[in-house]
């Protein structure tokens, strides 16, 4: 009898062993289907190319005061727009000028948000040349450079570095004689005085 239950405790446990074998073959089966599955939607799915490098070099599209413009107010600030945003600090170092009001330590710098206008303020009004009339005399001339070393925000040196000149306004004194006194003299001619003057500036 004892021998018999022996037997059953045996046959019972055989069989769970079985049982759990067949469970791990099948979960092996799973996962190895799975991971087929994964790898071919993997494959089937490219990866994204890489980001293309900037290797555009940026430009100067305008500047104010444009080159070579005659009759420019005291109180003008020179303005350079660029086709993409700059690095400010390349941007602000480029800037050179050797001309008493427009020297880089006598304005400051300030950009637009986007990084591609920088305005360059004169601490300083500019100055007219005061010259008496019949004087032609030139207006002052004030001149700047903005060099390659600006460059854009990945690096590209400026394209077209640029040499800029203008004149400002001059302040010209006329002299306006009033007639003060007149007669007709002995001999028939005209007796005028213009001792008296007045003198009038015009900025021109």
């Amino acid at each position: 009898m004892a021998s018999r239950n022996i037997l059953k405790q045996e046959n019972k446990q055989g069989e769970k062993y079985r049982e759990t074998k067949g469970d791990f073959v099948m979960k092996r089966r799973f996962l190895g289907l799975l991971a087929g599955i994964i790898a071919l939607v993997l494959t089937a799915c490219p990866s994204p190319p890489p980001p293309v490098a900037d290797t555009t070099k940026p430009r100067i599209l305008s500047v104010s005061p444009t080159n070579n413009k005659n009759g420019v107010v005291d109180t003008t600030n020179i303005v350079i727009k660029f086709s993409e945003p700059m690095n400010k600090a390349s941007g602000q170092a480029a800037y050179q000028s050797s001309i008493s009001r427009i020297k880089p330590s006598e304005v400051s710098f300030d950009w637009n948000a986007a990084g591609t206008i920088l305005t360059i303020n004169p601490n300083s009004n500019l100055k007219y040349r005061s010259i008496t009339y019949p004087s032609n005399s030139l207006a002052n001339q004030y001149i700047y450079k903005i060099t390659n070393t600006a460059t854009d925000l990945a690096g590209n040196s400026l394209d077209n570095p640029q040499t800029v000149e203008f004149r400002t306004l001059r302040r010209v004194m006329h002299t306006l004689y009033s007639v003060i006194d007149s007669g007709v003299r002995a001999d028939g001619n005209t007796s005028v005085d213009c001792s008296k003057s007045t003198s009038v500036f015009m900025c021109v």
